[in-house]
């Protein structure tokens, strides 16, 4: 993801985010790192793309209010 180009002001008020790929051939391969900075989503889905191993960096700790996750 490349929100290196957004604020905390804005990605605080994300709550959904979806990654969905088609098939088996989604874009991701893990769950990148800088989902981190999204402190406020609830709900995190990234069916449907080739992530086998999470990342290590994206632990429940990283968003306190998240919900629900679909991988």
């Amino acid at each position: 993801f490349d929100f290196d180009g957004l604020g905390d002001s804005i990605l605080d008020r994300i709550i959904n985010l979806q990654v969905i790929g088609t098939g088996i051939r989604g874009p991701l391969e893990l769950i990148p790192a800088n989902i981190c900075r999204l402190k406020g989503v609830k709900h995190l889905n990234l069916s449907n793309n080739q992530i086998r191993v999470a990342s290590f960096n994206f632990t429940p700790l990283c968003s306190s209010e998240l919900e629900s996750l679909d991988l």
